[in-house]
């Protein structure tokens, strides 16, 4: 239910739903036994990722795990067994360069402050943390909850980095898998705060974050399953089992108040359009407004007319 926004608000496949499965996918080519298959896939499924939405935190990340398989395969098997990561790492910094081709940072990062407010980011990440455990609003408490949370991400992540670049015994996939997932929502958890801090703390609980903070727990919940203690394996699933269903069940209902506003709102914009092709006619009737920061003639028309045109969307039974 923390998640409704991405069925029944903007329905955006690239926001989250295309990311984490790229990123489960990724964490699975992370197991592959096969070093030239591992990394080949790697590099390719990476390029993939940068170019889909917030994958694109992978691209941070998949120099740094090809470096690790460098260094260990050089350890083990001698310089010339580190020339194929190195090669796919060059390629993963190449990926990167092509994103940038033309990047554009009007009405995204322009907009952003220069002055840094590191205390609001932290408490901005807190409460998407809470929020994915379905803790609502802005309390002290659930400021705290989400902290200890985050902190515990960031404590796998560096226990897991640590490992990564031991000296020892090349480590294990799940140490990747587990370094990846909770890097990857760390570094998004920092960006959206940094990125949208300016619109108010608000934000911090958009129900179409919570897909993207997800692999955070699943990165926890990996490394909790990798304990050798018994005891406090178990004891840490039933804790998991218990914060799962306290944040599943029930349904808030000032959520649900929303979600039953938003889905009248969209079915009754449709009929009245349909009836009168007015969008203003339509957003007064339903009371949810089409793009409601642009002038509502701004590129809307083009798009109605294009779904009319070929049948599309609300029109294909038309």
């Amino acid at each position: 239910p923390a998640q409704y926004g991405i069925f029944i608000h903007t329905p955006n496949a690239s926001h989250s739903a295309g990311p984490s499965f790229l990123l489960v996918l990724f964490c699975l080519v992370l197991t592959i036994p096969d070093r030239r298959w591992r990394y080949g896939t790697l590099v390719a499924l990476d390029f993939v990722m940068i170019h889909t939405g917030f994958a694109l935190f992978v691209g941070a990340l998949t120099p740094l795990l090809l470096g690790v398989y460098a260094w260990h395969d050089a350890r083990e098997s001698g310089r010339r067994a580190a020339l194929l990561p190195l090669a796919c790492l060059g390629l993963s910094l190449a990926w990167i360069a092509v994103f940038l081709v033309g990047y554009e940072t009007s009405g995204g990062l322009a907009n952003v402050p220069a002055s840094s407010q590191i205390p609001a980011y932290l408490y901005y990440v807190s409460f998407m943390f809470a929020n994915a455990l379905g803790l609502k609003g802005f309390g002290i408490a659930n400021a705290v909850v989400g902290l200890i949370v985050g902190m515990a991400v960031l404590a796998v992540a560096l226990r897991q980095l640590q490992r990564m670049l031991s000296a020892g015994e090349r480590p294990p996939p799940i140490s990747l898998v587990c370094f990846t997932l909770t890097s990857f929502t760390l570094l998004y958890c920092a960006a959206t705060a940094y990125g949208r801090l300016f619109l108010g703390m608000g934000g911090s609980q958009s129900t179409r974050y919570v897909p993207l903070v997800m692999p955070a727990f699943l990165g926890l919940y990996l490394a909790m399953s990798s304990l050798r203690r018994p005891s406090l394996r178990v004891g840490l699933a039933w804790f998991a089992v218990i914060a799962m269903v306290a944040a599943t069940f029930p349904m808030r209902e000032r959520e649900a108040t929303f979600m039953r506003h938003l889905s009248r709102g969209k079915r009754v914009w449709i009929e009245t359009y349909l009836e009168t092709r007015d969008i203003l006619a339509a957003n007064a009737a339903a009371r949810v407004r089409v793009y409601p920061s642009l002038d509502p003639k701004h590129r809307i028309d083009e798009r109605l007319r294009y779904l009319r045109e070929n049948r599309l969307s609300f029109f294909a039974e038309r």
